[in-house]
């Protein structure tokens, strides 16, 4: 009975350390916090995607991932040729709407489909709005 316990009460401690359960409980991160609300609030946001994902993964294994995925992006950062962090948010910005941009494209090209019309098989329909297009010769459309 004292073995079982004693068991239970060193599994609860591991838990404990595991997912920093004592720290987040006294308020000793909140220092950090403070320090850069910015980038806590990116993090809990992206914690709560994953939240399906973290949930089985122990506490280090989870900080692994957010250390690998902060490397991935500070090398997208050195790969695009930005030093720094101010120049982050405008890459940043710049990446967002690109994206948005060719979200827009891909769903105009998506509706704007058709089906064969002069022997061409639509393959063409997301470049026929850009400028230019008209400027090709029929045996290249």
């Amino acid at each position: 009975m004292y073995v079982l316990k004693v068991r239970e009460r060193q599994w609860s401690k591991n838990i404990a350390r595991d997912y920093n359960l004592v720290p987040a409980f006294l308020g000793k991160d909140k220092e950090k916090e403070r320090a850069a609300p910015c980038k806590v609030t990116k993090e809990k946001e992206l914690r709560l995607k994953l939240r399906p994902v973290y949930q089985f993964m122990s506490c280090k294994e989870f900080d692994d991932l957010f250390e690998k995925m902060h490397k991935e992006k500070l090398q997208r950062y050195q790969r695009n040729g930005i030093t720094k962090m101010e120049e982050s948010a405008e890459y940043e910005a710049a990446q967002h709407k690109h994206e948005k941009c060719k979200e827009n494209k891909a769903a105009a090209a998506g509706g704007a489909k058709r089906g064969k019309e002069d022997g061409r098989d639509g393959e063409f329909v997301a470049i026929e709005h850009l400028p230019g297009f008209e400027r090709l010769s029929t045996a290249r459309r």
